[in-house]
Formats: C-alpha cells, sequence, structure tokens
C-alpha cells in the first residue's frame, strides 16, 4: 500500500536538492503523524514504512502481506491509543492534516 504526498507548486517554491530535501522532511513528517493510525496488532505493518518508503521522492509505503486487508477491508482495529483504522492517510488527514500543511511551510518557508 502506497501514497504519494501531494505537494501542489513544489516546483515554484523550491527546485533541484532543495526541493527533494524539504520533500524529503514533510514525507518523513507525514508518516509520523500517520503511525498512530496504522493497526499495531500485526507490530510490524506500523514499523515498514520506515523500511519501505522512499521519503526523498514523497512516497510512503507498508509492505506487508496482509496489509491491504487492514487497509481495505473495515474491521475492529484495536490498538491502546484508540487511534488506529484503516485508510489511515485519510484520518490522520482529517483529523491533522492542517499540522502538516503548516510544518511544510515552514521547512519549504512558504505558505502552501
Amino acid at each position: 500500500m502506497t501514497v504519494a504526498i501531494d505537494t501542489p507548486g513544489i516546483d515554484a517554491i523550491a527546485s533541484g536538492s532543495r526541493a527533494r530535501d524539504c520533500l524529503e522532511e514533510v514525507s518523513r513528517r507525514a508518516e509520523l503523524l500517520m503511525r498512530p493510525y496504522v493497526p499495531v496488532s500485526e507490530g510490524i505493518l506500523r514499523s515498514s514504512a520506515l523500511d519501505t518508503s522512499d521519503f526523498a521522492a514523497g512516497m510512503l509505503s507498508w509492505s506487508t502481506p496482509y496489509v491491504d486487508r487492514h487497509y481495505y477491508v473495515p474491521m475492529a482495529h484495536t490498538d491502546p491509543a484508540g487511534m488506529a483504522t484503516d485508510h489511515w492517510d485519510e484520518a490522520m488527514m482529517a483529523e491533522r492534516g492542517d499540522e502538516l500543511t503548516e510544518y511544510a511551510a515552514e521547512v519549504y518557508g512558504k505558505d502552501l
């Protein structure tokens, strides 16, 4: 399961290695913010993003044999914080998307 970090207008804000560095930083923050929403009952699923994502390209990936089931099939996910859910990228953006946008603006040094 892969999520692409969509950052419209990046080329107008930064270019070359600066744009890539900024995208990597924002992608890492997005994964960090998403982590509590990823089901933990299958422990390796939550941490697989750290190994399989291409942060510099803005691609977050979770790679386990059961990721599709946890993402696409609604089920009762349980975790200590009570935040785990299917479609964890959408849940994080609904609840913390403004926080991620503000962080991206800080990293890029511009209003987004």
